[in-house]
């Protein structure tokens, strides 16, 4: 398993640009990308590095930071958490992230949806979506899986959906983000 970590550790083994030994994953594949996203470094000596604050940050690099963490939490299963970050406050930048839309989502795969006239309007508060979040499925053109619950799985990268495996054996569907509430 290929994973990258930042606050939450992510598998990112499904990813075609972080593989170990290559580009990016030689850069961060299995070690803490914290500091060197927030800054958008590519230097090998930036990677693993802990002895920073949140508060060292400019404005600017807390919200690229909570950029990176919204696309990788989105898009990735989360299999864990970092101890060394035991005690820092991260709310500021998951909620930051809460208002960002993970890198490489086209608009209509956003927090946007067209009302009956046609109009674009925002949707109701972005929710942030992780693997093993319970969610309901709704506005489904199968009316039968309209109301029905499971278990986000992964993205699949190819689609924009999301893998969601339904509650009750009733196997696992790929439906859009915009698709799925938080149960």
């Amino acid at each position: 398993m290929s994973c990258l970590r930042f606050r939450a550790q992510v598998n990112v083994s499904s990813s075609e640009n972080i593989k170990v030994g290559e580009g990016y994953g030689k850069l961060w594949a299995g070690k803490d990308a914290t500091y060197a996203l927030a800054v958008l470094s590519l230097k090998p000596e930036d990677a693993n590095k802990l002895d920073f604050t949140l508060e060292q940050f400019t404005d600017e690099q807390r919200t690229a930071l909570a950029g990176w963490y919204k696309h990788f939490t989105a898009r990735y299963p989360v299999v864990g958490r970092l101890q060394e970050y035991d005690g820092w406050d991260f709310s500021a930048i998951e909620k930051e992230a809460e208002k960002q839309r993970p890198f490489g989502l086209k608009e209509d795969q956003a927090e946007k949806k067209e009302d009956q006239a046609g109009k674009i309007e925002s949707s109701e508060e972005p929710v942030m979506l992780r693997a093993g979040d319970k969610v309901k499925l709704h506005g489904l053109d199968d009316e039968k899986l309209n109301g029905k619950i499971g278990v986000l799985r992964t993205l699949v990268a190819s689609t924009g959906k999301f893998a969601i495996e339904l509650d009750g054996n009733d196997g696992t569907v790929q439906v859009k983000p915009s698709n799925l509430s938080k149960v």
